[in-house]
């Protein structure tokens, strides 16, 4: 274990060209000239979100939206601002599978487009006859006579289905090193504050003892139950006035689903000297996962919106072509 000296003076200056007010106030950012420093043209935003509504995909589907198109209205507890990190993925799955149509559906939908359903039995009839024959003739094509009398077999009849649109997860890793104490601080609070907001918390849960005509519920029928960790929003802030063609990067709402702190990065512990064994410098790993798909309408209100930095609000330019 080794100690490392670091600047004890704590640097005073304000960003006043960047703080955004009224509300959400950022109070937590490393390293200290991120705001200030013109090199980071862009940075992101983690917000930790006051929301307690049930978690349902309606209220979640509502946040969304509300977050692209009006993000100051969103209550929020704090922000955490950190820059850009090493590495930085942005991606997306879809799910599609096959399913194998059977003869008997088939000319069910078949006899339904011809009309059966209202009167015309006979044009319905001979709908549902035209799919069948074909059908038959091709299930034969399959069966181990066929292939035995000519070596080949028909494909069968697969229908490709979209079964939807997998949730996000994304992994922020970075690596921090504290060149003062002001900066320590702030690195501290800031893992505090991931591992706190990203945890359950202890609450008290009525519970039914006994089942009569009605409920009995009274202060001893109690019981300890977990309020969920609140939700999250991340978003990539861009401070230049400079024109921007990729889309901004957004991730909400999310819950953190995993965070590592590595207090031994480089395979030693170097603590700073003056504290009580603070390290000197960390590798952070946070995992979120965001609660609903990322649809196409959430991917266009993010190309759609340009943001001001500076005043922490957003600036609506005439929509991109979509088509671009």
């Amino acid at each position: 274990m080794s100690t490392i000296e670091i600047m004890s003076a704590e640097t005073t200056a304000v960003d006043t060209q960047h703080t955004l007010q009224p509300r959400p106030v950022l109070n937590s950012h490393f390293p200290s000239n991120l705001l200030t420093d013109t090199r980071h043209s862009s940075y992101l935003i983690f917000r930790c979100l006051a929301f307690d509504n049930p978690l349902i995909n309606s209220n979640l589907r509502s946040l969304k939206r509300q977050t692209h198109s009006n993000p100051t209205t969103i209550s929020t507890q704090f922000m955490i601002a950190l820059p850009m990190p090493d590495s930085m993925i942005d991606k997306s799955n879809h799910d599609y599978g096959s399913s194998t149509s059977s003869i008997i559906t088939e000319m069910g939908s078949a006899f339904i487009k011809g009309g059966g359903l209202n009167g015309n039995m006979g044009a319905g009839a001979q709908a549902a006859t035209d799919v069948a024959i074909p059908r038959m003739i091709e299930t034969f094509s399959q069966s181990n006579t066929m292939r035995q009398a000519t070596g080949q077999t028909a494909l069968s009849n697969h229908v490709s289905l979209f079964k939807g649109t997998q949730l996000r997860e994304q992994t922020f890793r970075y690596q921090f090193q504290s060149r003062n104490l002001q900066e320590l601080k702030s690195l501290s609070r800031i893992v505090h504050q991931f591992k706190r907001y990203s945890s359950a918390t202890a609450t008290t849960a009525k519970i039914q003892t006994t089942v009569e005509d009605k409920w009995k519920i009274t202060d001893e029928n109690k019981s300890t139950a977990l309020k969920a960790p609140p939700l999250w929003a991340i978003e990539e802030r861009i401070r230049s006035g400079l024109p921007r063609h990729f889309d901004r990067f957004t991730f909400y709402p999310a819950v953190i689903t995993g965070i590592e702190v590595n207090m031994t990065p480089n395979q030693q512990h170097q603590s700073v000297a003056g504290t009580a064994g603070d390290p000197h410098s960390i590798e952070l790993a946070i995992t979120f996962k965001e609660m609903v798909p990322n649809l196409a309408e959430d991917i266009d209100a993010v190309a759609y919106y340009t943001q001001n930095a500076r005043d922490g609000g957003f600036v609506k330019p005439t929509p991109l072509n979509t088509a671009r």
